[in-house]
């Protein structure tokens, strides 16, 4: 076991720092819009 649970978890924290997760966020509301249009134009 290299590194500790409470590392790991501050690495992530740093990984999905703001400007990522609103990415994120937006590429995945824009896929279930992109879904619901699909299906109801079938």
């Amino acid at each position: 076991m290299s590194e500790s649970h409470e590392e790991r978890i501050a690495r992530e924290e740093a990984y999905w720092t703001g400007p990522r997760l609103f990415g994120f966020g937006l590429a995945f509301l824009g896929a279930c819009i992109v879904l619901i249009y699909v299906m109801s134009s079938l």
